[in-house]
């Protein structure tokens, strides 16, 4: 395992797991002063197998959204969470190891954890692009919704939520990797988020409407030529491309 120590000192040192190990910190020095001490150890775990994907679709969503600048970070945190909002988005490699353990399943933890994605997207793009409700949860997975519709991922995370929602002891199993209320996952959300990417003409019809202004013009363009989604309102578009000074 790893250890870190934070405002200090850092390293890492990996077992070969057949041995205990413990971590000592020694803070004898501090003879006249006391010191706060925090010491974080990791276990060893696997790689993230789909890492490699995200660069493309991050680069998709930008050709389609306006993005703000925020960072999104993928990375090891010491806990199995997700965090998006102000700050932008940290995606925890813990969480995807847990989702690997307890649905037993690569792919479909790779599903989960791209659902936990576009979730806290919807946070972080909601709060950026001055949207009201942005740290509401309901409202993120809406959206998160809409967002992965938008970019082609629908299949993939339909696939995961009808598994959450006809397995409710693996929701609260995978309930119990949150310490807060505001990342817990429950049937109900699932049922939510199925129902969201079955019948998609609503949800993509009403967000759609609501972001034009935030939308890319090429992707306006494109999506007026040829085969017009039926969710689209030509007019509307259009509109909007005539307000930017493009005609078709």
């Amino acid at each position: 395992p790893c250890g870190k120590i934070h405002k200090g000192f850092q390293t890492d040192f990996f077992s070969n797991g057949q041995s205990s190990f413990f971590v000592v910190v020694d803070n004898r020095s501090a003879i006249l002063m006391a010191s706060r001490v925090a010491a974080q150890v990791c276990e060893p775990c696997g790689e993230v197998p789909f890492l490699e994907g995200w660069r493309n679709k991050l680069i998709n969503l930008a050709s389609i959204i306006q993005m703000p600048g925020f960072p999104v970070h993928f990375k090891r945190c010491g806990i199995a969470n997700a965090f998006g909002g102000p700050l932008g988005i940290t995606m925890c490699y813990e969480l995807y190891w847990e989702f690997e353990r307890l649905l037993k399943d690569r792919r479909l933890a790779g599903l989960a954890w791209n659902w936990v994605f576009y979730h806290e997207l919807g946070h972080t793009l909601l709060y950026h692009l001055n949207y009201p409700g942005w740290d509401n949860e309901d409202l993120a997975d809406e959206f998160g919704a809409f967002v992965a519709l938008l970019v082609g991922e629908r299949d993939g995370i339909i696939a995961t939520s009808k598994h959450f929602a006809e397995n409710t002891s693996i929701v609260a199993a995978v309930s119990k990797i949150f310490s807060d209320d505001r990342h817990s996952l429950s049937a109900q959300r699932a049922r939510n988020l199925y129902h969201w990417l079955a019948q998609p003409h609503d949800i993509m019809s009403r967000w759609h409407h609501q972001f034009l202004r935030n939308t890319q013009t090429a992707y306006l363009r494109r999506i007026t030529v040829g085969n017009t989604p039926g969710w689209v309102d030509a007019e509307e578009v259009n509109g909007e491309l005539r307000r930017r000074g493009v005609f078709q």
